[in-house]
């Protein structure tokens, strides 16, 4: 009986070993840790450092977003991305399917058509050669990337946010390779879940702030209201001497009066906007009125936050 106890703790023990022994790619996990960190500290560098904040159409993306699709942006869309950019290192055939055709839907519905001599390469680099490590930084960048317009990449932020989800993919490269695809997924989403809460949460409990600029030709206000007020959102103007915008995002008042101010200013959030003028508004507010006007709120909003 004491014989068999041991052959059976050894049988376990060697089990173990064999698990252990099993993980494989740590550099991955490892890199991808240090990515992590080091986006943390060039972000919070450059934040203290550098006054004002660039806006990347993902911002803008998560102040149009409604309840519904927030609470997709932790549910199905990490479901998609890793079946799609994750399920391919599983090695099972249906994934290098779902990955070109997911790529090309993801490339097209974004319009980062950019981004197709990198997917290109990819498959050439994962039908015929075997170049295991090139294919997860790849895939990974692309990943990346794929998050952001081409326009982003004029912004600094753009490049901090790119480290970060590269130092995640690779994260999820790794628990896809060692537990399997339902466990990145599930990392992946509760990520998703705690950042979006946390940016909640932290802009829900500001002091409402409220920006006045007025002389003798114009009055305007921008008033800072409760993310989830979209189902008030309206607009009013009589394109001559007033307009009154409610829970609107300041890309939806840019493109108004100036798609060349969007993105310039980071704004998160929804906001009341009025603007009342003597003179007629196509005369008073362009372009140069506009990124006035939004210099000197996101100024006001930095200082009281």
């Amino acid at each position: 009986m004491k014989n068999i106890l041991i052959l059976r703790m050894e049988t376990v023990l060697n089990s173990s070993k064999v698990i252990i022994k099993e993980k494989k790619d740590y550099q991955l996990l490892l890199q991808g840790i240090a990515l992590l960190f080091t986006s943390f500290i060039l972000i919070s560098v450059y934040n203290y450092f550098v006054s004002g904040n660039d806006e990347s159409a993902m911002l803008r993306r998560v102040s149009g977003m409604s309840g519904i699709q927030l609470v997709l942006a932790f549910s199905l869309f990490p479901l998609l991305e890793e079946v799609v950019f994750r399920g391919i290192f599983t090695s099972k055939k249906i994934f290098q399917i779902i990955f070109v055709i997911g790529s090309l839907a993801y490339v097209l519905i974004n319009e980062s058509y950019y981004v197709i001599p990198f997917l290109l390469y990819f498959l050439y680099l994962y039908r015929y050669k075997n170049k295991s490590k090139i294919i997860c930084y790849l895939s990974t960048f692309i990943f990346s990337i794929l998050h952001y317009s081409i326009d982003d990449f004029l912004l600094v932020n753009t490049f901090f946010g790119m480290v970060s989800k590269f130092g995640g993919g690779l994260i999820l490269i790794w628990v896809v390779k060692n537990f399997g695809l339902f466990y990145s997924i599930l990392l992946h989403s509760m990520v998703n879940f705690l950042t979006i809460m946390g940016l909640l949460v932290s802009y829900e409990l500001r002091n409402a702030p409220t920006f006045v600029l007025k002389n003798k030709d114009y009055e305007v206000k921008i008033e800072q209201v409760s993310f989830f007020s979209q189902s008030n959102q309206s607009i009013q103007t009589d394109m001559k001497t007033f307009f009154i915008a409610k829970g609107t995002t300041i890309g939806d008042f840019s493109n108004e009066f100036c798609i060349e101010s969007e993105g310039k200013y980071g704004f998160l959030g929804k906001y009341n906007i009025e603007i009342r003028s003597k003179n007629p508004l196509d005369k008073t507010v362009n372009c140069t009125f506009v990124n006035y006007v939004l210099k000197e709120a996101n100024t006001h909003f930095e200082r009281l936050n």
